[in-house]
């Protein structure tokens, strides 16, 4: 029994000793000594090589870090090598090395995040980030994030708001309540964001009230989401259901570059808060208290408008719909450039080959209006060929397929359209004389309607004039489909029928005669038919 005893003890100092001597080597170890790293840009889940000296034979606690977030996965470690993935959530800035409890090591240089446009980094000078429900890290009660467009480039864009419920259990969708952030929250209810932060400065965060009560609210910010060391302890309070009633300020909140959180908890009975938005540039005095803003209205706010004059050669809201090179539909020298490659269709005859096109998330399920100008160039767009659609009012749902379309039929310019069904007679009807070289601007208006009821117009020229449309179709069944009414499609889903609805394309539609090239701007997409609708959409 002794001598067990005396064995245990032998064991416990001997363990005890190597403790001891493995923290002494811990703190007396050398830095490691970092050489370069390759790649010097990429985004989240890119493979980086790291190559230096002193790095371990193996991982243990060693730790690298891109611009202070810890590397998403270890893939290799040796004294000379690391290989890891770049983290999610982080900007440019420094890669680092530490190993056990060492001195963090920076390497010579910046890693770059380069997204090649899929990610826009943020202005670094002007930095405004919307907080919605792609930022929510975790959150309690009711909540209901939104998301929705803003304005680019100066350029009026659509303003709909987008409604999500994957938070908020019990949330009625038919209620239609647009633009929140937090609702019904209780006292401790929270919300616990997330948002990338491009450089170290002073952020102030801005949001509105809805409702009739006052609360106290605790914002927390930092990069620890355990220990948000930035913090302000606001009283806010709404007058009304208008919406919002006011805008508020919060700030200072000092934050470093990088994944940031910032903590929303309500301290008494739940406002609801909107439009909540953190930016670095304080439109009022600095300081820590609050102000209140009357919001403005944006000025180029139109509902349901989708609109850009490519004049920062990006599609903008567009997107490319069949676009397959040669082909191509693209923004360049300001406007929308469209090409169809004849020669690639004969080699691949299939419908993603016949032309290029734009499209967009414009629907209605009633009345809509286009805008535009066309430029057809002389050296590349010839005068003898015809069956080229430009813009497509196309009617989904079961049949899926063009109601009506306008087309280039040699000089030419003609609308075709259809009703009461998919495979009802296409009517041909002339609008005018099309001119080469020179900017054309042209309006459509539709109506879907049965029992003759629906309607389309046209204007084409320099000084068209609303109520002199260059072509007008009259009373007539256009566009197909279930319908609620004699002018309103049905757009829910019923078993096997699928909701009809109109939306559009725009570019070249064509099947033969050669290779042609047509220019497009000033595009405009209109839902319903507000007051001054004409006019809005009259490029």
């Amino acid at each position: 029994m002794k001598r067990f005893f005396i064995n245990i003890i032998g064991i416990m100092l001997c363990a005890l000793t190597f403790v001891a001597c493995s923290d002494d080597d811990k703190a007396g170890m050398a830095a490691p000594i970092i050489a370069e790293f390759a790649p010097t840009e990429g985004v989240e889940g890119d493979q980086v090589i790291i190559t230096g000296e002193g790095f371990g034979a193996s991982r243990q606690d060693g730790h690298v870090y891109f611009n202070g977030i810890e590397t998403a996965e270890y893939l290799n470690w040796s004294d000379n090598t690391i290989t890891v993935t770049v983290p999610k959530g982080m900007v440019t800035g420094h890669v680092a090395v530490r190993i056990g409890g060492g001195v963090t090591v920076n390497a010579p240089g910046m890693f770059e995040y380069n997204s090649e446009g899929a990610i826009e980094q943020p202005d670094e000078d002007n930095f405004n980030c919307f907080l919605n429900h792609l930022n929510v890290e975790s959150l309690t009660g009711k909540c209901n994030p939104c998301s929705y467009s803003q304005p680019q480039g100066g350029s009026p864009i659509i303003y709909e708001h987008k409604y999500d419920i994957g938070y908020s259990e019990g949330y009625d969708s038919n209620s239609k309540v647009e633009s929140f952030i937090l609702w019904d929250a209780g006292a401790g209810d929270y919300t616990l964001f997330s948002v990338n932060i491009p450089k170290e400065d002073d952020y102030y965060l801005y949001f509105g009230t809805k409702g009739k009560s006052t609360d106290v609210i605790e914002f927390s910010a930092g990069r620890d989401k355990g220990n948000l060391t930035e913090s302000k302890t606001v009283e806010c309070k709404a007058e009304g259901y208008d919406w919002p009633s006011y805008e508020y300020k919060v700030g200072k909140f000092h934050l470093k570059p990088g994944k940031n959180y910032l903590r929303v908890e309500f301290l008494q009975t739940g406002l609801v808060l909107t439009d909540m938005h953190i930016m670095n540039k304080d439109v009022t005095d600095p300081g820590t208290g609050i102000e209140i803003i009357v919001p403005e209205e944006p000025k180029d706010y139109v509902k349901g408008l989708y609109a850009h004059d490519f004049d920062d050669n990006t599609l903008g809201l567009f997107k490319t719909a069949w676009s397959w090179e040669p082909s191509y539909a693209k923004a360049v020298n300001g406007y929308l450039e469209v090409h169809f490659d004849q020669a690639a269709l004969d080699a691949d005859n299939r419908r993603e080959r016949k032309g290029a096109e734009v499209t967009c998330g414009f629907k209605t399920t009633s009345e809509g209006w286009y805008g535009f100008k066309i430029f057809l160039p002389t050296e590349a767009y010839p005068k003898n060929i015809e069956g080229s659609c430009i813009a497509q009012i196309f009617n989904g749902g079961n049949a899926n397929t063009w109601a009506g379309h306008l087309k280039v039929n040699k000089e030419d310019l003609t609308i075709h359209y259809r009703g009461s069904a998919a495979a009802s007679a296409e009517v041909t009807k002339t609008v005018g004389k099309l001119t080469w070289n020179k900017w054309i601007p042209i309006v459509v208006y539709f109506k879907a309607g049965r029992n003759n009821k629906g309607n389309i117009k046209v204007w084409m020229g320099d000084d068209i004039a609303e109520a002199k449309p260059t072509f007008d179709s009259g009373n007539i069944n256009f566009a197909f489909g279930n319908w609620i009414t004699d002018n309103i499609l049905d757009d829910k889903d019923n078993g096997d029928y699928k909701g009809a609805s109109l939306g559009g394309k725009w570019g070249l539609y064509v099947a033969s005669g050669g290779d042609r090239t047509i220019r497009f701007d000033d595009l405009k997409i209109l839902s319903g038919n507000p007051d001054g609708a004409f006019d809005i959409v009259k490029p």
